[in-house]
């Protein structure tokens, strides 16, 4: 899909989203790529509260998706036409993910156009999470936080988003029960050694 194209199915996307006052961020790889950390990816990660799960769900299959997931926290989107990319959505319900929302910064880019996005110290948290729902994330997931610590460590993480805040990780580490990882994690950074990432 051209980049002309991908911008245009998320903004339309996104602008029905507007329409209907429904709070949303970018999450996922597009995230990164604001932090500045670009990779490929194969869909469009977004996060919203719960309560517009329904309303969310019509406006996907009045664009042409299909809901291939549900599950209580999340929702994959995929379609027939080839034009459209899959699209995940997270839900949120409490306090804590909705001030992820409400903490977005809109900023703007090519591909994606203007668009809320989260902050980096929510994008790890929601990592942690990931991972500890996930195992087999830890991997990729891990890489990703690290190369993050390093962008801010020196910092390279572009305005105007906010620095890490690590006790703020670190309390959420706690209630993931991801407490070691993490510190391995924040160890890692600063050694420089995520290529020979082991758990």
């Amino acid at each position: 899909m051209s980049s002309s194209r991908f911008k245009e199915n998320i903004e339309k996307i996104t602008g029905h989203l507007r329409n209907r006052s429904i709070p949303y961020a970018i999450i996922g790889a597009f995230a990164l790529g604001h932090y500045g950390l670009p990779r490929y990816t194969a869909d469009i990660d977004l996060i919203s509260e719960e309560k517009f799960r329904k309303q969310i769900s019509d406006v996907m299959k009045q664009l042409g998706y299909n809901c291939f997931q549900d599950t209580d926290s999340f929702a994959q989107f995929d379609s027939d036409q080839k034009d459209l990319w899959n699209i995940d959505f997270l839900f949120v319900y409490t306090n804590d993910g909705k001030s992820m929302i409400q903490n977005s910064i809109e900023v703007e880019n090519e591909p994606t156009g203007k668009h809320p996005v989260i902050q980096p110290s929510d994008y790890i948290i929601l990592k942690i999470m990931a991972i500890a729902n996930n195992p087999g994330r830890i991997h990729r997931d891990a890489a990703d936080i690290i190369y993050l610590l390093r962008l801010d460590t020196k910092q390279m993480i572009p305005k105007p988003f906010n620095r890490i805040e690590k006790d703020r990780v670190f309390q959420f580490a706690e209630r993931f029960k991801q407490v070691q990882l993490v510190k391995d994690i924040f160890e890692k950074a600063e050694k420089q050694d995520s290529f020979n990432w082991k758990i």
